[in-house]
């Protein structure tokens, strides 16, 4: 298989951090160490600014226009349901049933990211629950055959960290449904002492990693690039394993993350 990680901005970062140490330090190592820690620190505070500034552009942007798409549905449910003939009534109401209630359900989703962006509490199981509610819609939707493995305690990572996890499966998961033509995926979310590891495999076609990745870039397309870059900001690595006719494997491990004010 043919992987493509995202090593290039996290080893250029590391490579200015370290670079200006002095050969006559006491410690060069843990200086180092200090000094990589810092980097973090500082991305993970930019990230979470970037993420409430989102959560206002959510509420007062696509929120609103979400309510506005949903009740020109309505009306346009009470213009069209009187001018369809009685034998097709039902269904064309049942689309309107389906239209709505995924609307209901962008709605729920939006709310639930402002919410957790804007430092509301959320339940302990709520990304369990999120990725179980991904992994189900798959296999509901598509009738592929789609496993899920998900340990560990979640309730003490930085919304950002729970943020990413969770759209990196989604995105994923949205890759396999549209493109993969999968038979089975299987979903793993494990955390063990803080470390995270986030894997979502499936038997699919597979395809040109490089390719992909260059085209995503030409048209600017979020997608793939969009999942290294947050990978990236929380200072760990996207893989991406695949090849044509070789199904694909994307995976990532976040690593215990200490603050560096809080005593070791």
């Amino acid at each position: 298989m043919r992987k493509v990680s995202s090593v290039v901005g996290r080893t250029a970062g590391e490579a200015f951090l370290v670079g200006p140490l002095s050969p006559d330090s006491p410690n060069p190592s843990l200086e180092g160490d200090l000094l990589r820690q810092a980097h973090l620190d500082s991305q993970a505070t930019a990230l979470e600014r970037r993420l409430r500034r989102l959560a206002f552009d959510l509420h007062d942007g696509a929120l609103q226009e979400l309510a506005a798409v949903a009740a020109e549905l309505s009306t346009m449910r009470r213009q069209v349901l009187p001018l369809v003939e009685d034998d097709t009534r039902e269904r064309v109401e049942g689309r309107f049933d389906d239209v709505q209630a995924r609307l209901v359900a962008v709605d729920h989703t939006l709310r639930g990211l402002v919410g957790g962006i804007k430092g509301g509490r959320e339940p302990i199981e709520a990304l369990d629950t999120k990725v179980a509610r991904e992994v189900a819609a798959l296999r509901d939707e598509t009738g592929i055959q789609a496993d899920l493995e998900i340990n560990g305690s979640f309730a003490d990572l930085t919304e950002s960290r729970r943020i990413v996890i969770f759209q990196i499966v989604r995105e994923a998961l949205a890759n396999i449904r549209e493109h993969s033509g999968a038979e089975h995926v299987r979903v793993r979310v494990v955390e063990h002492e803080g470390s995270v590891e986030v894997s979502v495999e499936d038997d699919g076609r597979g395809f040109d990693c490089g390719a992909a990745l260059l085209k995503a870039s030409v048209l600017r397309r979020f997608g793939l690039t969009g999942m290294l870059e947050r990978v990236e900001m929380l200072g760990s690595e996207l893989e991406i394993d695949s090849e044509p006719g070789g199904g694909t494997r994307v995976s990532f491990v976040l690593d215990a993350w200490v603050p560096s004010d809080r005593p070791s």
